[in-house]
């Protein structure tokens, strides 16, 4: 009795980490911080990765071209990054503290 408990314990741990890191999860957690922070201008992407149970860390990255006179180049910046506490879809902290800003 006692080895089928534990198998089905594992099972459920097995079957809770392979929903972590969904591509659905990612749209919800990035949704979320843009709707905090708003829209960068110049924005180029946001990327979602889940670290670990529910921890992600979200980066904002933007577009930028080059101001020297030599070289007229795009380069990308991270202007943002976020290491962020999810709990049933929702953004509950975040390490800095997600700001209005645009």
């Amino acid at each position: 009795m006692h080895q089928n408990s534990l198998e089905n314990k594992v099972q459920q741990v097995i079957t809770q980490k392979s929903k972590l890191g969904s591509a659905d999860d990612k749209k919800i957690v990035i949704n979320d911080v843009l709707e905090a922070l708003g829209t960068p201008p110049k924005l180029y992407e946001v990327t979602a990765c889940n670290v670990f149970e529910d921890k992600w860390r979200v980066n904002v990255w933007i577009k930028q071209w080059s101001e020297n006179e030599d070289v007229v180049c795009q380069s990308y910046s991270m202007p943002h990054s976020f290491f962020c506490t999810v709990q049933d879809n929702w953004i509950v902290d975040s390490n800095p503290k997600i700001e209005k800003l645009y």
